[in-house]
């Protein structure tokens, strides 16, 4: 029934006149034909979906961008995580001030290597994301792209991260 009359024919929707419509839909029955296709491929090739992390081996140049980002974000987390705290945590009947947690911890008895490793693992962070992003800023002046350089200044920034946060943890 359509529009109160009884019909023989299913109704059948009408036909985009709009070109960028149709322009639309041929474009993403292409792409899925594409997509598809490149999926069959690999799956009857045996190829894996994404290669570049089993084939190679991992480099100084590629350990150092994937710690660079996630120390970012861990560092983003923290700030943000810990701004949180303090705004919330600090007022009502569980209010505690800084000497009280550093007097709970201590009372803890904990061995010296869990206090350093806590510690590093708060300055590590910061300073590796800090001199890191100083060679960052080298690399936006458009110097230190040559593969010895590369190298040597991710050896520099290591060792000046490690170097700067040891002390501060002792």
């Amino acid at each position: 029934v359509r529009n109160g009359l009884v019909c023989s024919q299913p109704a059948v929707a009408p036909q985009s006149t709009n070109a960028l419509e149709r322009f639309a839909s041929t474009r993403a029955d292409k792409q899925a034909a594409v997509a598809r296709d490149f999926f069959e491929k690999n799956e009857k090739s045996g190829r894996p979906m994404s290669p570049h992390l089993t084939i190679y081996s991992p480099q100084l140049t590629s350990m150092l961008s994937i710690t660079h980002r996630g120390t970012g974000i861990a560092l983003t987390c923290a700030i943000y995580g810990g701004s949180i705290y303090l705004m919330s945590a600090h007022h009502g009947a569980n209010a505690t001030d800084f000497t009280t947690l550093v007097e709970g911890i201590k009372a803890m008895q904990l061995p010296a290597a869990v206090p350093f490793v806590a510690k590093m693992a708060v300055t590590f962070p910061m300073m590796f994301h800090s001199f890191n992003g100083v060679r960052h800023l080298a690399w936006d002046s458009g110097k230190g792209f040559e593969m010895k350089k590369l190298y040597q200044t991710g050896w520099v920034v290591l060792a000046l991260a490690i170097g700067t946060s040891a002390p501060l943890c002792i």
